[in-house]
């Protein structure tokens, strides 16, 4: 099988790698092992760290060893890291499960769009890009819904259970991985490790799109990944059943794919300009309603953040492919996703002391102000500054 066949492999690759059962689940499986609910957070809060950390070395990896042997390195790490979940049942076995998957998810940042890219252009259809990476998120976060219906019905007769199963799909996907055919990619050999990565970041700072697309996915992905962990407990504040999670997340994961699927028609309709305004709008929208009018009613709102957050990866990356030369191309990538996680790994622990100490619907508020505060810097830039940012 050669590289012709590599975008439908991957498409199957990832149905089974985004099979993650025990998302709706997950913290009340901590929990069942005797955590406290800091303990539980702190594990969140590590693994984001360890992300910071693995980010762009594992970028580097993939840009000199290869994107296939970046993938399949990634889907074995998540496969161990699941198993020791499952096997654990102290805080410390838990914090090694977070180091294999921190490790794991941190290979496959920025790869998946790389290796999706160089296919492309070895085949010369680039144009294709944001449709066939959209049609990969939608693959992604379809499956993470299907994936928390099946975890939150097996999570009724036991939550390990919901572990062990999860190893079902994610073995299935190590052998797919073995599959993939490695495109052609431009490759330049330094002489030093952290040379290619020093490289990489000058070559950021200096491009002016690239350092406005970095500096805005950190802004987005960063607040709206630390308010995602703020859904299960506003739910349980709004009197939301706890049989109910997996229907809700469900619907979440399901607007998440048909945004990121759709995401090369929305920015064809509307401009790339005013798809970044909706990508800080309408959380920011959503944030102020569920602060100041707390209601089971508004549960199904949550989807409205990870609707752009679907969609702001296959724009985002496109625009970082486009120019970025292929030898730094996974680590420049992996540069944004870093930026985002640094940002989460801060800011989700601010929002959960707000909420401890005021109350959640406080959190959203704060963020929604952040957010107004990013939307009055994008205004200035594109309508005050008038940058030509994407020329």
């Amino acid at each position: 099988m050669g590289i012709e066949n590599n975008i439908s492999r991957f498409y199957l690759y990832r149905i089974f790698q985004s099979a993650f059962l025990f998302v709706p689940i997950f913290i009340l499986f901590l929990l069942d092992n005797g955590l406290s609910m800091m303990q539980a957070l702190f594990t969140q809060g590590y693994f984001a760290l360890l992300m910071v950390l693995f980010e762009v070395p594992s970028g580097t990896f993939a840009d000199k060893f290869g994107r296939k042997t970046a993938i399949v390195a990634s889907s074995i790490l998540v496969f161990f890291g699941t198993l020791t979940f499952a096997l654990g049942h102290t805080f410390l076995v838990f914090l090694l499960a977070e180091t294999f998957f921190a490790l794991g998810v941190s290979m496959w940042s920025g790869t998946d769009s790389a290796f999706i890219y160089d296919t492309l252009k070895n085949l010369k259809r680039t144009k294709e890009f944001k449709k066939v990476y959209g049609n990969t998120q939608f693959v992604t976060f379809f499956m993470f819904g299907v994936g928390s219906l099946i975890g939150s019905y097996f999570a009724d007769i036991n939550l390990r259970l919901v572990i062990w199963l999860t190893l079902i799909p994610f073995g299935i996907a190590i052998i797919l991985s073995l599959t993939l055919t490695e495109p052609k990619f431009s490759k330049k050999v330094e002489h030093q490790y952290w040379g290619h990565i020093k490289e990489a970041f000058n070559y950021a700072k200096n491009h002016k799109q690239i350092r406005f697309f970095i500096i805005f996915f950190m802004f987005v992905y960063g607040i709206s990944e630390s308010m995602w962990h703020l859904n299960q407990p506003y739910f349980k504040f709004v009197g939301l059943p706890i049989k109910f999670f997996g229907v809700i997340y469900f619907f979440i994961f399901l607007t998440t794919a048909l945004a990121a699927k759709y995401a090369y028609k929305i920015e064809k309709s509307v401009g790339i300009k005013n798809t970044l305004y909706l990508i800080v709008i309408a959380p920011l929208l959503v944030y102020v309603i569920l602060g100041l009018f707390p209601s089971i009613w508004w549960v199904v709102l949550t989807a409205v953040p990870s609707f752009v957050f679907g969609m702001q990866y296959p724009i985002i990356d496109n625009y970082i492919n486009k120019n970025v030369e292929s030898h730094h191309r996974a680590t420049i990538i992996s540069l944004k996703n870093l930026s985002g996680m640094l940002l989460y790994a801060t800011y989700a622990p601010f929002v959960g002391f707000i909420a401890d100490i005021w109350s959640i619907t406080t959190s959203f508020l704060i963020s929604a102000l952040i957010l107004l505060i990013d939307y009055a810097i994008l205004s200035y830039i594109f309508h005050i500054k008038k940058s030509k940012v994407f020329n």
